[in-house]
């Protein structure tokens, strides 16, 4: 299912990977639902829990596009950011 999501918002330009990161309040959870689905339709809705530490660091170099060739928004990961 990740994979075909994965495609279905390349091949989609009005398509968009939400993603709330796991020290928001999670109370807030529903709240964030309704108002998505105020604007639009959710497709696909994952939960991903209990991750190592490193799982936490990878996710967020792949949300703000940071490797070691390109720049993320907010620093290069050689330069600790």
């Amino acid at each position: 299912m990740d994979y075909g999501t994965l495609n279905f918002v390349l091949l989609n330009e009005n398509a968009y990977i939400v993603n709330l990161f796991p020290c928001a309040d999670q109370t807030k959870d529903s709240e964030v639902e309704r108002i998505l689905l105020k604007y639009g339709k959710l497709y696909y809705k994952k939960t991903i829990a209990d991750l190592p530490f490193n799982a936490y660091v990878n996710i967020n170099m792949l949300c703000y596009n940071m490797n070691e060739k390109e720049n993320g928004w907010f620093g290069k990961g050689k330069d600790n950011f």
